[in-house]
Order: C-alpha cells, then structure tokens, then sequence
C-alpha cells in the first residue's frame, strides 16, 4: 500500500497529517502531564491519577484528534482550517467528538499504565536510596 501511495501521490503523502499530530500530541502531553501532577494533592496514587489525567486530556483534545485521523486518511491535501470546515459543513459539530469514548478509555488506561509504573519506579528508586544512606 505505502508502495502505491508513493508512486501516485509522492513520498510526501506519508506525512499526510504530521503537523495536525503534533497540533494534538503537545497540548495532549501537556494536560496530561501537568494534570497528573497537579492531582497529587486530591489523589495519592499514581494509577489512579494517570486513569484521570489520561481520560480528561483525552477528552479535552478530541477535537484536534478527530481532525488529525481525518486528514491522514483524506486522499486529498488540505489545510486543517479546511479539513475542520469539511467536517463540520459535511457532518455537524458532533462528528469533532466522534470517538471520543473510545479514546477516553484507551488514553485512561494508557495513563494508568504509564504513571502506575513511573510511580512504582519511584517508590523503588527512593526505597532502595534510602536503604543505601541507612546501610
């Protein structure tokens, strides 16, 4: 398929939607990221802190998610104002949270997942630092 993308649209086609990616990976991280730190004074477990930072940023960003699947899947280029004007003429307001449950639990878990570790990692970093102090 990527062999036949490229012969008819050129190598270029393969980034189709890059810079919409990065225009929802960065504020995606960034709520995520400072979400999760700012709900240690509410919540002290890591798990379960990543499952709320993970679904709320999930949430928040939906709308640059739903543009950024559909410009790499358009067959044609288009800039995202355009790409978001076609959505909404094409479809309403709705489709910009199409899938939103979807990737609210996927990036939930994914929260869990990733912050669970960092936190058991910590615990054992900090544990094992301690014990290297005390010894």
């Amino acid at each position: 398929e990527a062999k036949r993308l490229i012969q008819m649209q050129g190598a270029t086609s393969l980034y189709r939607g890059y810079g919409a990616t990065l225009a929802r990976a960065v504020p995606f991280d960034a709520t995520r990221q400072s979400l999760f730190e700012e709900l240690s004074l509410l919540i002290g477990d890591a798990t379960s802190r990543g499952v709320v930072a993970g679904v709320v940023a999930a949430l928040v960003t939906q709308p640059l998610d739903a543009v950024k699947t559909r410009l790499q899947v358009y067959d044609r280029d288009m800039s995202w104002f355009s790409c978001v004007q076609d959505m909404i003429a094409n479809d309403g307001l709705s489709v910009l949270w199409a899938g939103a449950l979807e990737r609210g639990i996927i990036c939930g878990l994914s929260g869990a997942l990733l912050f669970g570790t960092y936190g058991k990692i910590d615990e054992w970093v900090i544990s094992f630092i301690v014990a290297l102090q005390t010894a």
